[in-house]
């Protein structure tokens, strides 16, 4: 699981993952986008998200901010790859 924290209006960073992928909206709302067929829906807090396989997508915040819990299961080791251990 990941704790995405992003400031009022902040953006992810694309993301795209051979798994499929869950988040919930603990706090804020915001967009997220389907950067595939350029569908965005609004998320509120308490939503739960939930990304097909391979689909390209970018969260942004609305303007207080957002907290988000989730990520790729199981989970994407390519986001690691560039971590020190």
């Amino acid at each position: 699981m990941h704790l995405i924290t992003l400031d009022p209006d902040g953006l992810t960073s694309l993301q795209r993952h051979t798994s499929e992928s869950v988040y919930h909206v603990s706090a804020g709302d915001g967009t997220v986008s389907d950067l595939d067929n350029g569908e965005h829906h609004a998320v509120i807090t308490g939503s739960m998200l939930f990304v097909e396989p391979n689909t390209a997508y970018q969260f942004r915040a609305g303007p207080t901010g957002a907290v988000l819990i989730g990520g790729p299961c199981p989970p994407d080791e390519n986001l690691y790859t560039n971590q020190q251990g």
